[in-house]
């Protein structure tokens, strides 16, 4: 693991050291910065800000989950599974990250982040098909939205469903309706 990725390791583990005993609003990047063991602008080298911060911690936690296969129709439910596995295991972090981030930049976060799992499986369910790249963002963009908020009703309900019953129920929805939307829209 290279210096910076230990560095932003680190600058992340005392930040969410800080955000037990105190809410997101009132942790400053000084704060962060003398927990860490670093000086300001150390912080700075590697985020912009707070928000970039927490931005980071998610996006590594996903990646983490998804890993580096292209999700398809037939294997997005088990990364789906490990993402909802590790809000969970990160309930606290999640509960108080998403009270204390805007929420019109929380919900462009994570739309942008189901929107780029979403898009390679919108992509391999098209193989055949003669849909647009313009029909191909609308038909990720839409199934995208509906992930985000049932996601997001999940979170704010306390999590309570298992992770596997909820995406045992959103495949439902989803298995076979992707598909079908792109041969509603094929040329």
């Amino acid at each position: 693991m290279s210096k910076a990725e230990l560095t932003k390791r680190a600058i992340a583990a005392s930040f969410r050291e800080l955000l037990e005993t105190m809410p997101l609003e009132k942790i400053t990047v000084s704060s962060i910065a003398e927990r860490t063991g670093i000086n300001r602008q150390t912080f700075y080298y590697h985020f912009h800000d707070i928000y970039d911060l927490v931005s980071w911690i998610y996006r590594s936690g996903i990646e983490e989950s998804v890993g580096s296969e292209p999700l398809t129709l037939s294997n997005w439910h088990k990364p789906m599974v490990a993402v909802l596995d590790s809000l969970r295991d990160n309930h606290d972090l999640v509960v108080r990250t998403m009270h204390g981030v805007d929420a019109s930049y929380a919900y462009r976060f994570a739309q942008d982040e189901v929107s780029n799992m979403a898009r390679s499986i919108v992509k391999s369910a098209s193989n055949g098909l003669d849909v647009s790249d313009e029909d191909l963002e609308l038909v990720t963009q839409y199934y995208s939205a509906g992930l985000v908020e049932a996601t997001r009703l999940w979170v704010s309900n306390g999590m309570r469903e298992s992770p596997v019953r909820f995406v045992s129920r959103l495949g439902l929805l989803l298995d076979g309706a992707v598909t079908e939307s792109l041969k509603r829209l094929a040329h």
